[in-house]
This record gives C-alpha cells, sequence and structure tokens, in this order.
C-alpha cells in the first residue's frame, strides 16, 4: 500500500512538473518582450538591480519592472508595453491584491 502511495506520488509530481514548465513555454511565446529574457532564480533575483517580475492578472501576462536604482512608481504593462492604467486610477492595488506571481526574468 505504501509503495502505491509513493507510485503515485511521483506521478503526480512529475506530472505537475511538466504542465508548469508547458505553461512557462507558453508564456515565453505569447509574449514577445519576453523573448531573449532568462528566468531567475531567487539567488539570482536578489544579486540582480534591475529585472521584471512575470504576473498573470485577469487571464493576461503582464510584467512589473523592479528597480534598486530607480526613482519610480511601478506601473504593470502588458506584452505589448501598454500600461495597465493611469497612475491615477489606483489600478495597482487591484493588481497587487489579485495578480498571481509566476516568475521573474532579466535580460542580463
Amino acid at each position: 500500500m505504501k509503495l502505491l502511495y509513493f507510485l503515485l506520488s511521483v506521478l503526480l509530481l512529475v506530472g505537475s512538473s511538466c504542465s508548469q514548465n508547458q505553461d512557462v513555454t507558453a508564456i515565453f511565446k505569447d509574449c514577445p518582450t519576453l523573448a531573449d529574457t532568462k528566468i531567475l532564480s531567487e539567488a539570482e533575483k536578489s544579486n540582480t538591480c534591475i529585472y521584471f517580475q512575470v504576473y498573470r492578472y485577469q487571464s493576461a501576462i503582464y510584467l512589473l519592472c523592479e528597480c534598486c536604482v530607480c526613482d519610480k512608481a511601478p506601473m504593470a504593462a502588458n506584452c505589448a508595453g501598454e500600461p495597465l492604467c493611469d497612475l491615477s486610477q489606483n489600478c495597482m492595488v487591484d493588481f497587487y491584491g489579485e495578480a498571481d506571481y509566476l516568475f521573474s526574468v532579466s535580460s542580463e
């Protein structure tokens, strides 16, 4: 019985990791802005000053620039580079509350 439970757990783990890779591949394919970027590990992210966080919000992909030397208000932009909204609309409050963080990327 333990062996069966173990085998089912392994199959579930392998299946979920394959679907995540397919999802990431689809995101890169559907978002030309990500074409020349690489996914950052958490360690790489902590050593990188400028990078993009990739989110899914209302079924669309948005990028949010993280910059340790920039003095600007963050604004999510879609894959075409269009901002989510005007800064005066407070849309980022909803974005931060509802968007799903996927991964971070850098072009370096």
